[in-house]
C-alpha cells in the first residue's frame, strides 16, 4: 500500500473572481487531506486576490505567490519551483475538479509512470455537461492529449528537466507529449471524468488571433525534442500525424475562422506541408479511429487542395 506522500496542486490564477470560489471549494475538500495548494496570482486585478485572501484564513495549506503577469506557462513553472511534494496536479482556477480527483489518481499511479490521467467534463455556458472519456488512440497519438487531466510524477519530472515554454497556446500540448515521450510512454489510466472543464468563450483556445502559430511552434518543438534525444525514429509516424492534426488541419481551420482569402490560404498551406509533403499517405490520418467524423471532408479536400471548398467546409461546419 502507499504512503500518504504530499501532493502538490498547482493554480495559475488571473481574473477568475467569478470562477475562483467553486475551484478552491472542490480542492480544499479533496478526500486526499495531505496536499499543498499553491496559487500563483499572475498579476490579476480584479477580486481574485481577495477571494483568496479568504481562503488562505481557512486552511494553512494554501501558499500565495505574486508574479507580474507573465502568462500561465511561466506561472505554472513558478509552480513546480515552489511545490514540496511527490507528485504534481495543475488545476486551472476557472475549473473544478471531483472530490475525489487526487485519491483516485494517487491510487493509480505507479511509481515509474510519468503520471496518471483522467477524462474531463465540459462545462457548457448553459450549464450543459459533456462527458470526454479517455481515449488512449487520442493519447497515444498526442491528439486532444491536452484535453484530459493528470496527476505528474514529480521525480520524473524534474529529471527530465522540461518546463512549459512561454507559449499563449499548445504550451500544455508540447509539456505532455515530451514527457511522454520521454518516458517511453509509461502512464496509467483512470477511467473516470473527474475534471470540470469550464467552457468560456473569451479563452484563448476559442479565440481565433495570431495566437494560433504557437500550435506550429509546439509541434516544431515536440518533434526537434525527439530527434535531440534521438527518439525521432521510434516515433515518426505519430510525430507526422501530430503535425497534421494540431497544424495542417488544426491551425488551418482556425485560421479560415479568422478569415482568409483563397489565396492566403494557398500560400499558407504550401508552405506547412514542406515539413510533411507525403503527409496525405499518413496511417493514422487514414484510420476512422483517428479522424474525427466532422473533419473527414475538410481533410480530403485539403488532400486534393480544393480550397475553395475547405473554406466554405469550415465556415458551415464550425462557425
Amino acid at each position: 500500500m502507499k504512503k500518504n506522500e504530499l501532493i502538490s496542486i498547482i493554480i495559475p490564477v488571473y481574473n477568475t473572481e467569478d470562477y475562483l470560489d467553486k475551484c478552491l471549494k472542490s480542492i480544499i475538500n479533496q478526500t486526499y487531506k495531505n496536499i499543498e495548494i499553491i496559487i500563483i496570482d499572475d498579476g490579476s486585478n480584479d477580486n481574485s486576490k481577495k477571494i483568496i485572501d479568504q481562503y488562505m484564513d481557512k486552511d494553512y495549506r494554501i501558499k500565495y505567490y505574486y508574479q507580474n503577469n507573465s502568462g500561465v506557462a511561466i506561472a505554472r513553472n513558478l509552480g513546480i519551483d515552489k511545490s514540496n511534494g511527490n507528485y504534481i496536479a495543475f488545476i486551472d482556477s476557472d475549473d473544478y475538479i471531483d472530490l475525489k480527483f487526487i485519491e483516485k489518481m494517487y491510487a493509480t499511479i505507479k511509481d515509474d509512470d510519468i503520471f496518471a490521467i483522467c477524462g474531463t467534463i465540459d462545462v457548457l455556458e448553459n450549464g450543459d455537461k459533456i462527458y470526454n472519456k479517455i481515449n488512449q488512440n487520442l493519447i497515444e497519438t498526442f491528439r486532444g492529449i491536452a484535453r484530459y487531466r493528470r496527476l505528474i510524477n514529480k521525480k520524473i519530472l524534474i529529471n527530465s528537466k522540461i518546463k512549459f515554454s512561454n507559449l499563449k497556446i499548445s504550451e500544455d500540448l508540447e509539456f505532455y507529449s515530451k514527457l511522454m515521450i520521454y518516458n517511453n510512454m509509461k502512464y496509467s489510466i483512470v477511467n473516470e471524468c473527474l475534471y470540470y472543464y469550464v467552457q468560456r468563450k473569451n479563452s484563448l483556445i476559442h479565440t481565433y488571433s495570431k495566437n494560433q502559430e504557437d500550435s506550429i511552434k509546439a509541434a516544431n518543438n515536440i518533434i526537434e525534442f525527439c530527434k535531440n534525444n534521438n527518439k525521432y525514429g521510434a516515433y515518426k509516424d505519430k510525430l507526422e500525424y501530430l503535425y497534421i492534426a494540431h497544424v495542417i488541419v488544426g491551425y488551418t481551420k482556425r485560421i479560415i475562422l479568422n478569415g482568409i482569402t483563397e489565396k492566403e490560404f494557398a500560400t499558407i498551406f504550401n508552405t506547412l506541408i514542406i515539413k510533411f509533403s507525403s503527409w496525405h499517405k499518413n496511417k493514422y490520418i487514414n484510420d476512422d479511429e483517428y479522424l474525427p467524423n466532422n473533419y473527414r471532408e475538410y481533410v480530403e479536400y485539403l488532400k486534393k487542395k480544393e480550397f475553395t471548398n475547405a473554406i466554405t467546409y469550415i465556415k458551415e461546419h464550425f462557425q
